[in-house]
């Protein structure tokens, strides 16, 4: 197969670090359907385990083995990689999005760009299962979409915040409609009896984020492009702006591939001193990663 020959391409040719954002973008198509089964469940834990796991495979910069290999660990210990007791048929396909999470995460202990191989391979296999249960044929789709990953991560230097964030906002996009799919086929509440894509997939309209509630009435508070100062919570003192990167592209093709909203959060308001940042969806995603860090904003409105 094409797609076969170009992703091993990669693995022969490309650095770790393209290799790396190709996994992660291949377990961020899959992982909403990850998140929604594990939610069924009512397993909060799990959820942060694999949140927390998708997030470290869009890092940048260099890799902290230990971190990595504890992350390793907990992915590990998930009833998706035991015995399963759940009388549910989204657990074999929750299982497969699993596995493609996985073996990103073990890229990150032995910093290796062939186990980009097996990215591919675990994410063709979930578009296969679930395209099989609709009755649609998304593996073709999956096929294209990661022949384009590789031509895309191929074509970088380095892999930095904004090209991820681009590669990251593109895997969403299909994320969500695997999402979709998947509640269609196996129901709102995972037992196969139909559903809902739309209200059962409500709170999970980003595959890295768990519940954000009602997104219309975050959009209503959203404070884009205002700073904001933390009061309370991790990194008290420091302030934090949410820019839609729409805003921020220059260019047509720029502004047509830009999706999401960047969190930046600094020790200035000009945000440059120690700056870190994190993308998102949209203002429910922004509210969301507050709650996370429990952090309290004051916004300066006078700066919008």
């Amino acid at each position: 197969m094409k797609i076969l020959e170009s992703v091993r391409g990669l693995a022969f040719m490309g650095s770790f670090d393209q290799a790396r954002a190709f996994a992660a973008a291949c377990a961020e198509r899959t992982s909403g359907v990850l998140f929604w089964s594990t939610s069924q469940s009512g397993r909060e834990a799990d959820l942060e385990v694999f949140r927390q796991a998708l997030e470290l495979l869009w890092e940048t910069g260099p890799v902290d083995p230990a971190t990595a290999a504890e992350t390793h660990r907990k992915v590990t210990e998930c009833p998706e990689f035991g015995e399963s007791r759940e009388d549910s048929p989204v657990v074999p396909l929750s299982r497969i999005a699993a596995r493609a999470l996985l073996v990103g995460v073990a890229m990150l202990i032995d910093e290796g760009p062939d186990g980009a191989v097996e990215s591919s391979s675990f994410a063709q296999e979930f578009a296969l299962v679930l395209g099989r249960r609709g009755d649609a044929d998304l593996l073709t789709g999956e096929d294209e979409a990661q022949n384009k990953d590789v031509a895309t991560v191929l074509s970088w230097e380095e892999a930095s915040p904004e090209r991820l964030r681009s590669l990251r906002a593109a895997a969403a996009e299909r994320g969500r409609s695997y999402l979709a799919a998947a509640v269609s086929a196996y129901g709102s509440g995972g037992n196969g009896s139909g559903g809902s894509a739309s209200a059962a997939s409500a709170g999970l309209r980003v595959t890295a984020t768990l519940d954000r509630g009602d997104v219309s009435e975050a959009n209503a508070r959203a404070r884009f492009g205002v700073v904001g100062r933390i009061v309370s919570g991790e990194e008290t003192g420091r302030y934090v702006r949410a820019d839609l990167l729409v805003d921020l592209a220059e260019t047509p093709e720029e502004r047509e591939e830009a999706a999401g909203v960047s969190i930046l959060a600094a020790d200035d308001p000009d945000m440059e001193i120690n700056c870190i940042g994190e993308w998102v969806e949209d203002w429910a995603g922004v509210e969301d990663s507050f709650r996370r860090q429990g952090w309290q904003v004051e916004w300066d409105e006078q700066s919008r």
